[in-house]
């Protein structure tokens, strides 16, 4: 499955270029594509997260008051999972564990 790697030419310009694993060059090494010479630099990969994608918090009450946003069904909406945990944590710190949560079938 090919991948994109990151290469810098002479003038420090970089370039991405999609390759197969085996045809990649170890990092430092020059690669020749259509006359320029070409170094293949670190780079780290990006995942993309849509931005539409979130995690429900199905622990936490329905419609929590301190929540951001919530499902149609009113469970709490969070951006990442360390929100959640975040946001669970305080709520604890909070409320000291005096809050009984309720058992929720769904």
């Amino acid at each position: 499955m090919p991948g994109t790697y990151e290469f810098a030419d002479a003038r420090g310009k970089v370039v991405e270029l999609v390759l197969e694993p085996s045809e990649a060059p170890r990092i430092g090494d020059p690669l020749v594509v259509d006359g320029r010479t070409l170094t293949r630099i670190a780079s780290l990969p990006e995942v993309k997260k849509p931005k539409d994608f979130f995690h429900v918090a199905h622990s936490l009450h329905r419609w929590h008051p301190d929540a951001p946003r919530h499902t149609a069904e009113g469970k709490p909406v969070f951006c990442t999972k360390r929100e959640i945990e975040n946001f669970r944590a305080k709520d604890e710190a909070r409320t000291q564990g005096k809050r009984q949560l309720a058992f929720d079938p769904s």
